[in-house]
């Protein structure tokens, strides 16, 4: 699915189906720790050393205030 598309809520409901979510073209260091904290299982990008390296660090320098920032930054607004 398109990145723009993507939110927290879609992600939880394709989880209850036990289906993977994979989203595209996430090449954004910030979108990459957004579409991992919201739950995408992989990303499709034009960076994939770059992608691997922050999935890699992830854990160690990502802060739920960041990727919380960041998800209501990316939330689809119905306006």
């Amino acid at each position: 699915m398109e990145y723009s598309k993507v939110d927290a809520h879609l992600s939880s409901q394709i989880r209850q189906y036990n289906k993977d979510l994979y989203s595209w073209t996430v090449n954004d260091k910030l979108d990459v720790e957004t579409a991992y904290m919201i739950g995408v299982n992989g990303v499709i990008t034009d960076k994939p050393r770059e992608t691997r390296t922050i999935l890699e660090n992830i854990s160690e320098k990502l802060t739920y205030r960041r990727a919380f920032i960041s998800m209501i930054l990316n939330q689809q607004s119905d306006i």
